[in-house]
């Protein structure tokens, strides 16, 4: 059983769809919305790796940068010790409005299966196998 709110998405009443006259139109509409989700859910996963690309950047860049040689190297004066906490924090900055991003996109795509997956649920109960 679904649980959904997109009941009353056909125009037609749910009693003329389950003629087999429009059987032909809801297995091709169940098609399209089937590949329609699945697009959805592999742009999901292509914006996943991306963000984990740029966060595996940011984390790589920060340990490359701050290993114990270089920072005795370079921890000479007090002016570049601010430059290295200004990096850092840049750094953490960047990689937070990053990840809050990442969380946004995330719960869009979320919300879009999750309506798809409604509207898929509704012609499925139209179909004569269910």
């Amino acid at each position: 059983m679904c649980y959904n709110d997109t009941k009353g998405l056909f125009n037609i009443p749910q009693e003329d769809l389950k003629k087999e006259d429009h059987l032909p139109h809801l297995i091709d509409l169940y098609k399209l919305y089937v590949e329609a989700t699945d697009r959805v859910t592999d742009r999901r996963l292509a914006i996943n790796r991306y963000f984990l690309a740029y966060n595996s950047t940011i984390l790589g860049v920060l340990l490359a940068c701050f290993t114990k040689a270089w920072v005795q190297q370079h921890t000479r004066f007090m002016l570049e010790i601010l430059q290295i906490v200004g990096f850092l924090f840049a750094a953490c900055a960047a990689g937070i409005l990053l990840n809050l991003l990442w969380l946004r996109y995330n719960s869009k795509f979320e919300k879009l299966n999750k309506v798809k997956f409604d509207i898929l649920c509704e012609i499925e109960e139209l179909l004569p196998i269910s």
